[in-house]
């Protein structure tokens, strides 16, 4: 099984303020998941990999995919704490399907893909 990061280790609540600078709240995180960092762990993964296959899509041009697609990631996120994710999403939900708006949520999923990449080493 994975072994734990140090990472997970749960923070104190003056350690990380809630409007993280990183991609994925582990303050909030650690909070949802009881502290379990193989839990965590395990939710990450399966994030990344459904946010990796949201990203193809936003590539395809279906309009009607992208924006369903962006939901479904903007929900997953926000069980996860990635917030800018969640910003993203919604703005792609209101603003309707734009050039900018597919750009900002792919860099989103990037970033945030690229921060559990590292949580998970």
């Amino acid at each position: 099984m994975a072994r734990a990061n140090a990472a997970f280790a749960t923070p104190s609540a003056k350690a990380i303020p809630t409007d993280c600078a990183s991609p994925v709240d582990l303050a909030w995180l650690a909070t949802e998941y009881h502290g379990n960092s193989e839990a965590e762990l395990d939710a990450l993964k399966g994030f990344s990999r459904q946010a990796r296959s949201c990203l193809q899509v936003l590539g395809s041009g279906d309009l009607q995919e992208i924006r369903r697609a962006s939901d479904l990631l903007g929900a997953m996120a926000g069980n996860l704490g990635a917030r800018r994710i969640c910003a993203a999403s919604e703005r792609l939900s209101g603003e309707g399907v734009t050039a900018e708006s597919i750009a900002l949520l792919g860099a989103s999923i990037v970033e945030t893909e690229n921060f559990i990449l590292k949580l998970c080493r």
